[in-house]
């Protein structure tokens, strides 16, 4: 079992680092994938010679894409130094220049203060153990009037199976994913304000049932090595879009913003 806050950013990272991660969800590694981000940046009204930040930028997929086509600067801040090499390789094969990455933690952030026009987080505000540090050092790092985005899971962890509880769930962006409420409550007690949250449940439908099949293949060539690892519970998949559809569990794209 995973206790320590410097032991679970340990398992995250080594989880969406591995090869099997990227091959399950692709490579925009979210919900609706590069079309949900370029929502998500016209939301932050990100444009030419902005400044950006990426938290928790993965392989680097969406500091890459903003850079290229919102001719942007963008910093990508990765906990995973794995991550961060493959990153800057991949940057350098798109010839993405303005697109740089560097190692260093969501809660510490390795910047000096007010000089980002955006700060962008994806699908990882859920996998911190210490959101409010997180959401705290975003502010730090932002200009006054800069504009804070964040996609992620939305769902009521305290109504959950208990079949979706553990670490193992908690990096999977399950256990520890929040209301959409409770996180625009966060986001205003680190000192954002004009909060705002659109849901998107259909990319999320989308992304269930692409796990769903690529699982499926796996765990088909796995079984017949005698691995059952990958094994899902019957059922597991037409629960998940229940509650999708019942409206606990969907997937957000939020913004704010660094009072002037």
């Amino acid at each position: 079992m995973v206790e320590s806050p410097v032991a679970l950013k340990l398992a995250c990272a080594k989880a969406y680092e591995s090869d099997l991660a990227q091959a399950l969800l692709g490579p925009a590694f979210h919900p609706g994938g590069l079309g949900l981000t370029d929502r998500l940046a016209d939301l932050a009204g990100i444009g030419p010679d902005d400044r950006v930040v990426d938290v928790a930028c993965g392989r680097g997929t969406t500091a890459i894409h903003l850079a290229r086509t919102r001719d942007c600067q963008v910093l990508g801040v990765e906990y995973s130094g794995r991550q961060v090499a493959l990153a800057r390789e991949a940057a350098a094969d798109a010839r993405a220049s303005r697109a740089t990455f560097v190692e260093g933690d969501a809660e510490r952030l390795p910047l000096p203060d007010a000089g980002a026009h955006v700060v962008l987080c994806e699908c990882s505000l859920c996998l911190f153990p210490d959101k409010a540090a997180a959401l705290r050092e975003m502010r730090r790092v932002l200009r006054p009037g800069g504009r804070l985005a964040i996609a992620d899971l939305v769902l009521d962890s305290g109504r959950l199976p208990e079949g979706w509880r553990g670490w193992l769930a908690r990096v999977a962006c399950v256990a520890d994913a929040r209301p959409a409420t409770a996180y625009a409550t966060m986001v205003e007690d680190a000192g954002f304000d004009g909060v705002t949250a659109e849901l998107h449940p259909e990319a999320l439908l989308v992304l269930i049932a692409d796990l769903e099949a690529r699982l499926a293949l796996f765990q088909s060539t796995a079984t017949r090595r005698g691995d059952h690892t990958l094994a899902v519970r019957p059922g597991f998949w037409d629960e998940v879009r229940s509650r999708i559809g019942a409206g606990e569990i969907s997937y957000a794209l939020m913004t704010a913003r660094r009072p002037a």
